[in-house]
């Protein structure tokens, strides 16, 4: 059962200690954790759940040692959510062994940006002294590993809904389901997150020197979309607009200039935000138009004597 603790409590120096930090409510959260198993605790890792699609891009989990309440790491979560069940899905940050302390207590911090989201804890509770959860206090998930747990098992989340709330923590350490949803775990979200494209690389790169009078342009995207001629612009400073015929797709298009540029210009590339959308559920057009610069390569002539 998940222990949450109500009295308001000061101390006599430092930060204010403010009540224990979980979110129920919270649609993405700390939904596994393996930290303490027989011998060398090989396999640690903390999963988080949360509704397929979502981008945990500056997302982090923040590790807090108990003796003192001070942060020993933080490790930032990375990609996006996939969906493994009604619309939601999990994905985790693993540690070499030994990585997360064994307690008691010792805590873990769910951040978004500098934003806490949930702060948790096993094997007791306290209140942090730094980083993204100084003056708050953690949570006791109510359940722990001993160091005599099967390798391989974990702490899990079990019961059927969308938010932190929904859910209770298995009593006993059992196998674990990392980036799956857990043994006796039902998500019942509705429908995934659609984010827009955006643009994931481009060649020439932005800033790029030195790049050929002939070179093509390529432009890839995060996910499949539909473009045209109207969804790019190439602009340089000596040679002008440069017409273009658009190949590839639906994820990397290439501009192949009709002309070649002027050695030593520069030229900007504009990919148009509201000629790009993408092709899954319901078209998303890009957040805004995603602009890049090169410099072509400027050659010295040759002396003739």
């Amino acid at each position: 059962m998940i222990m949450q603790t109500s009295v308001l409590g000061f101390q006599k120096s430092g930060p204010r200690v403010r009540p224990a930090f979980a979110n129920l409510t919270s649609t993405i959260f700390i939904n596994e954790i393996l930290y303490d198993v027989t011998g060398t605790d090989a396999g640690e890792f903390i999963e988080v759940a949360g509704p397929a699609g979502t981008d945990l891009t500056g997302w982090s989990i923040v590790l807090y040692n108990g003796t003192g309440g001070a942060s020993y790491d933080t490790d930032a979560l990375a990609g996006v959510i996939p969906s493994q069940q009604g619309n939601y899905g999990t994905l985790s940050v693993s540690y070499a062994s030994n990585g997360i302390q064994n307690g008691a207590p010792d805590g873990i911090a769910l951040v978004n940006g500098t934003t806490l989201v949930q702060f948790l804890c096993y094997e007791g509770t306290f209140a942090a002294t730094n980083g993204p959860a100084n003056g708050q206090t953690c949570t006791d998930i109510g359940v722990s590993q001993s160091g005599t747990n099967a390798v391989g098992t974990s702490l899990q989340l079990q019961g059927s809904g969308t938010t932190y709330g929904s859910f209770t923590w298995n009593a006993t350490s059992i196998a674990h389901t990392q980036n799956q949803p857990n043994t006796g775990q039902t998500f019942t979200g509705g429908p995934p997150v659609d984010n827009p494209p955006t643009v994931q690389s481009t060649t020439p790169a932005d800033n790029a020197v030195n790049v050929a009078e002939s070179a093509n342009v390529t432009v890839t995207f995060s996910e499949a979309v539909t473009a045209t001629g109207s969804s790019f612009t190439i602009n340089c400073a000596t040679s002008g607009a440069h017409p273009f015929a658009l190949s590839g797709g639906p994820t990397t298009y290439t501009l192949d200039p009709t002309t070649n540029f002027t050695q030593g210009e520069v030229c900007t590339v504009t990919v148009v935000a509201a000629q790009v959308a993408d092709q899954d559920g319901t078209p998303d057009n890009m957040a805004a138009d995603y602009v890049f610069d090169f410099t072509v390569i400027n050659v010295a002539p040759t002396p003739i004597h």
